[in-house]
């Protein structure tokens, strides 16, 4: 047990300066992916949102008021009464 921990404390220390080098190389690619998924993902959002508006907006209201939920005419509340 103690080799073995040992042994994964000398492969972090050796692997140490390979894993920063490639970190250095890779800094502007890291960078440009970064920002792409950011935008992206700011961009999906107000797609989403915008989706969520026109889709209330086209909605018609159903009968006994809309929604379905409690207290309309529809919905759980239905028979019990």
């Amino acid at each position: 047990m103690i080799a073995t921990i040992g042994g994964i404390a000398l492969a972090a220390a050796f692997a140490r300066n390979r894993f920063l080098g490639m970190l250095d190389r890779t800094e502007v690619w890291r960078h440009r992916a970064g920002t792409v998924l950011e935008v992206g993902g700011s961009v999906l959002v107000l797609v989403f949102g915008l989706w969520m508006v026109l889709k209330s907006l086209s909605t018609k209201e159903l009968p006994g008021g809309g929604g379905g939920g409690f207290g309309s005419g529809g919905g759980l509340g239905r028979g019990m009464g």
